[in-house]
């Protein structure tokens, strides 16, 4: 499973690393031209642009999110269809109207729909929606918050040939179990994160940020100075999650 890290711009020489080969893009962030530069002056493996819903009341449209993928250089992206956090199922007429508007795949980039809600309503997403054969999944985080084993999730794709991953990443162990799942790809911040709030990451580690002042503070992706122990940590904890997800654990 491909683990990719979401990365302050004072941490740009991390991706630089040979381990580092997919990317996370969040495009709210675009407009800054070193977070831009941070994943146009390289090449990619696989590259997944997020449409900024969790971060803002409306989606990023989905045509600046093609201008973003025309701009990279990698073997596959994938482009995060609009949706909708409060019904599931107005996700799909949003999915159906964005594919009918730009198409099943254009030349540089595939669509990707967000599946979430509860279990019943997961179901209905994917009976829906795997009818679409390119259709790649993208499973939120906010399932695993509310109980749900997004382990599970993968079983009910009829074809199985459908991209599978993971949004976002509270828990080292529910990671480890999306890998051994057969999912593609997980992306997260929580190396640096932890790093920031000098957090020791090991096999138990859960950053969850519930709201609360005592949360963990997240790491402010447009911060361009960090120290060099906190540069160090991120990579260690960025080879330990190389370890977790794509290794024998």
């Amino acid at each position: 499973m491909k683990y990719m890290p979401i990365l302050p711009i004072g941490m740009s020489s991390i991706f630089k690393m040979e381990e580092v080969s997919s990317a996370f893009i969040l495009p709210q962030f675009w407009s800054n031209p070193r977070y831009a530069a941070m994943y146009t002056s390289r090449s990619w493996d696989t590259v997944i642009i997020d449409n900024a819903m969790y971060e803002n009341p409306q989606p990023v449209p989905f045509n600046s999110l093609i201008d973003i993928a025309e701009s990279l250089q990698s073997c596959r992206t994938f482009i995060v269809a609009p949706e909708d956090h409060n019904d599931p199922i107005n996700t799909i007429r949003l999915v159906t109207d964005c594919i009918d508007t730009y198409g099943k795949k254009g030349t540089c980039w595939e669509p990707m729909t967000i599946i979430h809600g509860k279990p019943n309503q997961i179901r209905a997403m994917f009976d829906m929606l795997d009818t679409i054969s390119t259709m790649a999944y993208g499973i939120a985080v906010s399932c695993w918050r509310a109980g749900y084993d997004r382990t599970m999730l993968k079983s009910l794709s009829t074809h199985g040939i459908h991209y599978f991953h993971a949004m976002g990443l509270d828990s080292i162990t529910e990671g480890i179990a999306l890998r051994r799942a057969g999912f593609d790809s997980v992306d997260s911040s929580m190396v640096a994160t932890a790093a920031v709030n000098k957090i020791h990451m090991d096999l138990n580690t859960v950053i969850f940020r519930t709201g609360a002042s005592s949360d963990p503070v997240r790491v402010p992706l447009l911060q361009d100075n960090f120290q060099v122990e906190c540069i160090e940590h991120t990579v260690s904890n960025l080879i330990k999650m190389y370890n977790w997800i794509s290794g024998d654990s």
